[in-house]
């Protein structure tokens, strides 16, 4: 299966803060990230950049500025924050892992030239697979083989990402190599456009993970505004099995989106009586019912939908994207960025 993202944006934060090597010292940076960790952002930014300014050719000052800038939305400040120690990280050491850094701010910028330059440059199979990921976008199969034969040579669940491209990609059937171009437009952002195009490939699939495949493509197209076609992918479903929850779930964001939101709270009700029992995964439905409210463009239903779900970080984001900030501030867990971001609102 080919459905499996394993570079996001989180974990490119993730990578903006991990440790470089070479005689640089995480040690710089550490007034900074400690006031990042007290949920201080202003004043940690303001630090960051006090230190990156003293230090000047500081891979990890660089770093730490950089991830702050992301935080921002400043892509292109953060870019430029890595690209001036670039030389150094090349003579540390630590050249190709600042290049996929360089690749998961072009992601988060929607810069796919700089996704597919930087990813390759890295030689890391996680930018190898990114890199990838822009040359099928750009319909060019065989460079985008190229670089995942690379990138499975590696170690890790990047590499196996590679493989499991690789498997559709030379597969011999031309709907598995469809699906792995739709996933790639999916995985680099390009929502709308990778539902639209998996629509009739997932239908075509002649696989065990067919129905699998359509229940996940029908969710995916419900958040990118796509009802129509999660309806269309949801209605070619034959035998969900014990996944049928989810085909109840899903059209019940359907319904949500929809407008039909009497529908929706039945359903969603039926659902977590299910779950309390046991039958099925609370954690799915808690899931669900926060993708549903962020889908609602009714605050009070949103509220409804979500029920007591006491503190969740998903329940939050679903509250604000439905504009019912105070229940956000409710809900959202204690001591994290978004409880004090909300609490600032």
């Amino acid at each position: 299966m080919t459905h499996m993202r394993l570079v996001p944006i989180a974990l490119g934060l993730a990578l903006l803060t991990a440790c470089l090597g070479g005689g640089d010292s995480p040690e710089v940076t550490q007034p900074a990230d400690a006031l990042l960790s007290g949920n201080d952002l202003p004043a940690a930014h303001a630090q960051y950049e006090a230190i990156a300014t003293a230090n000047p050719t500081s891979v990890y000052a660089a770093t730490g500025l950089a991830h702050s800038l992301m935080l921002k939305g400043d892509y292109d400040a953060a870019q430029k924050a890595l690209a001036g120690v670039q030389e150094a990280a090349d003579k540390a050491g630590s050249g190709k892992e600042l290049r996929l850094r360089r690749a998961l701010i072009a992601l988060a910028a929607n810069d796919l030239d700089s996704v597919k330059q930087y990813g390759a440059e890295s030689e890391l199979p996680e930018g190898l697979v990114l890199a990838a990921e822009v040359q099928l976008v750009d319909a060019a199969q065989e460079e985008a083989i190229g670089l995942l034969n690379q990138a499975v040579a590696g170690s890790g669940p990047a590499s196996k990402t590679a493989k499991r491209y690789l498997d559709d990609l030379q597969s011999g059937d031309q709907y598995r190599a469809g699906l792995a171009e739709a996933t790639a437009l999916w995985a680099l952002g390009l929502r709308e456009d990778a539902c639209e195009q998996a629509e009739e490939i997932v239908k075509e699939l002649e696989s065990e993970d067919r129905d699998e495949l359509l229940i996940l493509w029908a969710g995916r197209a419900v958040t990118s505004g796509k009802g129509g076609i999660a309806r269309s992918l949801l209605d070619a479903v034959e035998d969900a099995g014990p996944h049928v929850w989810r085909v109840q779930a899903t059209s019940a964001m359907i319904d949500v989106a929809d407008g039909e939101f009497d529908n929706a709270k039945t359903t969603f009700e039926a659902l977590t009586k299910l779950a309390e029992e046991g039958q099925i995964p609370m954690s799915g439905v808690l899931d669900a019912k926060a993708t549903a409210a962020a889908l609602c463009p009714d605050r009070d239903v949103a509220r409804e939908i979500l029920g007591e779900t006491g503190e969740s970080a998903s329940a939050a984001a679903g509250l604000l994207k439905a504009g019912a900030v105070k229940a956000a501030r409710d809900a959202a867990p204690a001591g994290g960025l978004l409880s004090t971001y909300l609490e600032n609102r």
